[in-house]
């Protein structure tokens, strides 16, 4: 063999395996999976991105308000029977619901007119129970609930009243969108701090079956030691009263909740048309 085909063969054997190599070269094409999991990440990243923000939306979402009201209106007597400057009062105050006292229902001394339906049209608030406490001069004369949310369903409930003015309590289920909750409103009596007692009773049966409730009245005490029985927290307190009835500088009206409920604010309406002040409460919901 010259020295020429030396040279050859041994360049051929050196540069055989190259060649080997670069025929075996298909496997290489297994690293073409890199941009799937190069995807797959980006989409946890983006998960993530969309898990870290969307407890702060819900948060938002769930942190509904309420402006609730309780208002003896005293049958619209000191409006001139005006409705419309009862219902302003409510408006003004930009309530969702109120729990009403003192309603006449086609009495004579009303001229006869429904006033739970004239004041659930002018206060627009569509949805509304009345509750009987009494028949009164061809008519009934009780308490009132209204709202802007629907109600789900309603009762009337009597409360003992021995032979004093008839007592009852109103109750509503509330649908504030999609959360639902038990609404109250009564007018106890003023005659027997005893009978009272047995009211609040009748009252914290109801309630107790509650999770979560608010109950608006004219409670007719400004001792805040008989809402005990109820286990709930009072706008109107020891620590913390407006006065409601003017006329003895008392705090005799009040907002009972559960804590399903934030007080954000609370106050008075002075000019109010009636013998007492509207109270009203504004909540956040849990």
């Amino acid at each position: 063999m010259n020295r020429k085909s030396i040279i050859f063969f041994l360049l051929f054997a050196l540069l055989c395996p190259l060649f080997a190599s670069c025929d075996g070269g298909t496997p290489a094409e297994t690293t073409a999976p890199a941009p799937d999991t190069t995807a797959e990440i980006t989409e946890v990243a983006t998960t993530e991105e969309i898990t870290t923000a969307a407890p702060e939306t819900t948060e938002e979402e769930v942190k509904m308000k309420l402006r609730i009201g309780s208002y003896n209106i005293k049958h619209a007597a000191d409006a001139g029977l005006n409705l419309k400057t009862i219902a302003k009062v409510i408006t003004d105050a930009n309530l969702d619901i109120v729990g009403i006292q003192e309603v006449d229902l086609r009495t004579k001394r009303s001229n006869g007119i429904d006033q739970p339906r004239m004041l659930s049209e002018y206060a627009d608030m569509p949805y509304y129970v009345f509750v009987r406490g009494i028949d009164y001069q061809g008519g009934q004369y009780g308490t009132l609930i209204l709202s802007k949310y629907p109600i789900i369903s309603s009762e009337v409930i009597p409360l003992e009243s021995w032979d004093k003015e008839g007592r009852a309590l109103g109750h509503a289920v509330i649908d504030v969108n999609g959360f639902r909750f038990d609404f109250f409103n009564t007018h106890l009596s003023y005659e027997d701090t005893t009978l009272r007692k047995e009211q609040f009773f009748e009252v914290s049966e109801k309630t107790d079956a509650c999770q979560n409730f608010i109950l608006t009245g004219d409670f007719n005490t400004a001792d805040f030691t008989e809402f005990t029985i109820l286990g709930a927290n009072l706008i109107n307190n020891a620590g913390r009263w407006y006065p409601t009835f003017p006329g003895g500088n008392s705090a005799i009206d009040n907002i009972v909740y559960t804590d399903a409920f934030k007080e954000i604010a609370s106050g008075t309406v002075t000019k109010s048309f009636s013998d007492h002040y509207m109270l009203w409460a504004e909540f956040e919901i849990n």
